[in-house]
């Protein structure tokens, strides 16, 4: 009976190791020294790049070297393309399906299951992002974001708009076990509204931006803040 290559026996004691939780097997495993060592695979390359820092022609395929190559623009006719397919990769561009304001209005309230026309008006918010976006063409959407764009009433839009969630969440739950989970990052509090054993349905989750934009730009580049993380 053969005996099977090295790198197999590795891989399935890695993941026994990882199976019965024993994390000193776990590191021998993968040959680290610590907890916070490089794993074999992130090890293996740290070793090829300092072979090829070292000798960089014995890799001729492995780097690009920026200062050897032509970066210089090139017409558009050279690249064969249309400049919607460089732009949107050939995909059909969207059409807005919201003709009129109102209409547009209705079509984000729906979505947010009402919340839209209970949030406090004049109070120096901005909707933005997926949501915003899905009301305009008819498509799906993740949350809604909601920017604070007045400092000096931000603690108190902030207030009437978790006032205006859960007035919204008993007003739709109808006697259903309804629950709100508030969590909070670093750039924005996140509500999650779960009406009986739905998280979402029709209450989509309801992120409110804490970083207060200085100018449009920020509301426009930077509206899809990650909720799981500190960033």
């Amino acid at each position: 009976m053969q005996r099977p290559p090295e790198h197999e026996l590795t891989d399935e004691l890695i993941h026994e190791a990882e199976y019965f939780q024993c994390d000193r097997l776990l590191h021998v495993a993968r040959g680290e020294i610590s907890p916070y060592d490089l794993n074999p695979n992130d090890r293996r390359l740290r070793e090829e790049e300092a072979k090829v820092r070292a000798d960089p022609k014995s890799y001729p395929d492995f780097l690009l070297d920026v200062f050897e190559t032509d970066c210089a623009p090139r017409p558009l006719s050279s690249l064969g393309l249309r400049p919607r397919e460089i732009i949107l990769g050939g995909v059909t561009p969207p059409r807005i399906r919201a003709t009129t304001y109102d209409e547009f209005i209705e079509n984000l309230d729906r979505f947010s299951g009402g919340l839209v026309g209970d949030l406090p008006s004049g109070e120096g918010i901005v909707i933005a992002g997926g949501s915003v976006f899905g009301a305009l063409v008819g498509c799906e959407a993740n949350d809604i974001d909601i920017y604070l764009t007045r400092p000096d009433t931000a603690q108190g839009t902030f207030d009437k708009i978790t006032a205006a969630v859960h007035n919204n969440q008993s007003r739709r739950s109808q006697g259903a076990r309804q629950r709100i989970l508030f969590t909070r990052g670093k750039n924005a509090v996140t509500a999650f509204r779960v009406c009986g054993s739905r998280v979402g349905k029709g209450s989509p989750p309801v992120q409110v931006i804490t970083a207060l934009p200085r100018c449009i730009c920020d509301l426009l580049v930077n509206f899809d803040v990650p909720r799981d993380n500190n960033k």
